[in-house]
């Protein structure tokens, strides 16, 4: 799942592959390039195809990247389908 979203969003090949790596990559306006974003994941199913605890943490960091872009009046999507 993450490589997949590294893989997507274009993370340098030194991206760590790893939930506190993704957390900060998302929340890096350097690294994504952008002065805000939309992040579509197709084909998945609810679950994101992650066990119960990951699709926690995957979720829980969706949500703190939406609030972070927030509070700095930055456009920021998450959607998953």
């Amino acid at each position: 799942f993450i490589a997949a979203l590294a893989a997507g969003a274009q993370f340098p090949a030194e991206f760590g592959m790893n939930w506190d790596a993704l957390a900060d990559a998302l929340c890096d306006a350097q690294l994504l390039k952008a002065t805000g974003f939309v992040l579509v994941l197709r084909n998945t199913s609810n679950s994101l195809g992650l066990a119960v605890n990951d699709r926690e943490i995957a979720l829980d960091i969706f949500a703190d990247t939406v609030l972070y872009w927030q509070q700095r009046r930055q456009p920021c999507w998450i959607f998953y389908a």
